[in-house]
């Protein structure tokens, strides 16, 4: 005997749908049986019938149908008329693809089964999706797949607890992590207004609809347009400043003020960019710089700090103060701070002056306080004016116009001061 001839001598036989009546349960084969019309799925034995069993919401005045033992074949000879119509029904129900899903919804097939008669039936039809008007053979069965077909675990979330336990963390702690977002997949795990389809799933329009209703359909397909707007604009987002990355650390500053004008802005990144949002945020973060420059140096002027490293010198105590008093673990450490300041300590040292300040005194020979004096004019003139030319800034001392010219240069290289 032949391999195929072996194998068509084991192949299991054909599964058939199976009638059970819902009154008295016995199985129905090869009889006729009554089908409720107003009780769905409600089938009965012609000798329960007769009887007029009732149950449950089914009475005796319920119209019905008489159906026979089979249904004739409409496509397929091993397709009956019922089976075909429970089939479109799956597919409507489960989804076309979801071929096990339909298997465990009828019973009646296997997976491959369905797969099988719909493409060879359905989908290879000359006529498309509509099948051919003759009984055709038996389905020819689809090739197996070349690949592992078992179901594999997916978690493509970075937030899953088994993705961060791979790179050894407990909970998620970057934006990306703790959003949900699912970099190799380009979508978060939960979609903003994550529900919206339901606003479009059932819109059908036919002869009957009016133009109220047409209206209130497009209503709806504005509507969820505008949450497919949003989700494209945070997912753009997530791409843009990469915070789907493992370690992702945000390009802020460090200070509270730091952090408090990120929160604000950030928000606004999807409309405004993400240049103009980084471009914002130096800004701010060079502003809230000068002006803690700007105060630390006042504070040390009132409190008569003669130069930078006297300042510098103060700061450090400052911070090993605690409690009011310097504790005895931090005075060692001070006392040698203290013979470092003495041995680096400069007698030509500037007052509160900057390096490329004091480098220009000393080249140009002008004594501190006049230095400052004009420093502090040329601040004011630019405060008060909103922008300062260099002629102008000249002229606001002809005696010493041409250092002016200098200071003016630096100041401009700096960023203190712009025409």
């Amino acid at each position: 005997m032949s391999e195929e001839n072996e194998k068509e001598l084991i192949r299991p036989p054909p599964k058939t749908i199976v009638h059970r009546c819902t009154t008295c349960f016995r199985e129905l084969e090869n009889e006729h049986f009554a089908l409720c019309i107003k009780c769905k799925g409600f089938i009965q034995c012609l000798p329960c019938l007769s009887e007029g069993i009732e149950k449950g919401s089914h009475i005796r005045e319920h119209p019905f149908i008489i159906v026979p033992p089979t249904l004739s074949s409409l496509f397929r000879t091993d397709w009956s008329a019922e089976e075909e119509a429970l089939f479109l029904d799956a597919i409507q129900n489960c989804g076309l693809g979801n071929y096990q899903d339909m298997e465990n919804l009828l019973k009646f097939k296997s997976a491959r089964e369905y797969e099988s008669h719909y493409i060879s039936t359905y989908s290879c039809s000359p006529f498309a999706p509509r099948p051919e008007q003759e009984i055709l053979g038996p389905d020819e069965p689809t090739p197996e797949p070349d690949f592992d077909t078992a179901p594999v675990p997916s978690n493509p979330a970075d937030n899953h607890e088994d993705n961060l336990r791979l790179i050894g963390k407990e909970k998620p702690d970057t934006p990306g992590e703790i959003a949900g977002f699912m970099p190799r997949r380009v979508e978060y795990d939960c979609e903003y207004r994550d529900s919206a389809e339901l606003l479009i799933c059932d819109l059908t329009i036919d002869e009957n609809t009016t133009p109220t209703d047409f209206q209130e359909m497009l209503n709806k397909l504005h509507a969820y347009d505008s949450v497919v707007e949003e989700r494209e604009k945070r997912i753009k987002i997530a791409i843009d400043f990469g915070l789907n990355k493992k370690e992702y650390r945000p390009q802020i500053g460090p200070s509270d003020e730091d952090q408090e004008a990120a929160a604000k802005l950030l928000p606004l990144a999807p409309y405004i960019g993400k240049q103009n949002v980084e471009e914002l945020l130096k800004m701010i973060s060079d502003k809230i710089k000068f002006n803690s420059l700007i105060n630390t140096r006042n504070k040390w002027q009132a409190q008569g700090v003669r130069s930078l490293q006297e300042g510098n010198l103060l700061y450090e105590l400052e911070r090993l103060i605690q409690n009011g008093k310097l504790p005895s673990s931090a005075i060692d450490k001070w006392n040698e701070r203290i013979e470092e300041f003495k041995k680096n300590i400069d007698p030509s040292d500037t007052p509160l002056l900057d390096k490329v300040e004091a480098d220009l005194c000393r080249k140009e020979k002008i004594p501190n306080p006049l230095y400052l004096s004009l420093k502090d004019l040329v601040i004011r003139e630019f405060a008060i004016r909103g922008s300062l030319s260099r002629n102008e800034c000249c002229e606001l001392d002809p005696k010493n116009s041409d250092f002016l010219g200098q200071m003016y240069d630096l100041y401009i290289d700096i960023g203190w001061i712009c025409e």
